[in-house]
């Protein structure tokens, strides 16, 4: 048995040494080995070098995967990131597109060729749409001076890349995303982990809302009302935690 970290690396080679060895790759999450798997494995990811286990994979199967190194690879590894980073990931799944690539070559995961493909790179733009979306629609309320805070509803792990791709708008201020039971914040791209009790009540001040409201109102035309379009632009699934949900739920129950 194989052994892998949630990490990039650590799963490629795992996904090689499956191949090598004709044996199963299992994530070292406790929770996710079971019954049998619950005994130490034989090969640990971790501890395997890629460019050697490339020239171990070349002389077992008489195929060079050396594009793992080149662009295609660069392509497959970030695929396989945005992956990890999906909720609920399916490391099944991730394991099963870089085999494909293994065996075929990258261009047949790349291109989406078979449905594992196609599902592998669809759950990668959905990461990446998340991240793009929450840099539309996150609000952020001041707290002091130089503190911005959010709470957005998240779907995937992306709130380091949410953060990272505000920190150039706000360069001299902290940016704080709350989380369930934690926050993440960003100052001078230093990314930390914070308990998130400290900035829940600049949350409860109604100011922000208020100012948003009128700002909202003041540019809202009723007699072009277009609920559908409405929904299309902001998913309903967002409307629970946005200031405009709240406005979109009030005309669209008229």
């Amino acid at each position: 048995m194989i052994s892998y970290s949630p990490k990039v690396l650590s799963i490629l080679i795992a996904a090689i040494l499956a191949k090598i060895h004709s044996d199963i790759a299992v994530i070292k999450d406790p929770n996710a080995i079971q019954g049998l798997f619950a005994v130490g494995a034989e090969f640990d990811a971790d501890t395997y070098y890629l460019p050697e286990l490339l020239k171990t994979y070349q002389s077992a199967f008489k195929i060079s995967i050396t594009w793992l190194e080149a662009a295609p690879g660069q392509q497959l590894k970030q695929l396989i990131q945005l992956n990890l980073r999906y909720q609920p990931t399916d490391h099944a799944l991730i394991l099963k597109a870089i085999t494909e690539a293994l065996e075929f070559g990258p261009q047949y995961c790349l291109q989406g060729v078979s449905s594992a493909a196609r599902k592998f790179a669809k759950r990668a733009r959905s990461v990446q749409h998340e991240v793009h979306r929450m840099l539309g629609f996150v609000r952020f309320v001041p707290q002091g001076e130089h503190t911005l805070v959010t709470k957005p509803k998240l779907q995937h792990q992306t709130s380091d890349l949410i953060l990272r791709s505000f920190q150039p708008r706000y360069p001299e201020h902290k940016l704080v995303l709350i989380l369930d039971d934690y926050a993440i914040s960003i100052f001078h791209h230093t990314l930390k982990k914070e308990a998130s009790g400290p900035y829940l009540a600049c949350l409860e001040d109604n100011t922000t809302k208020e100012l948003w409201n009128r700002y909202y109102q003041s540019q809202y035309i009723e007699t072009r009302s277009n609920i559908t379009l409405a929904q299309q632009r902001i998913p309903l699934k967002y409307w629970d935690w946005m200031q405009e949900g709240e406005i979109l739920k009030n005309h669209k129950a008229r």
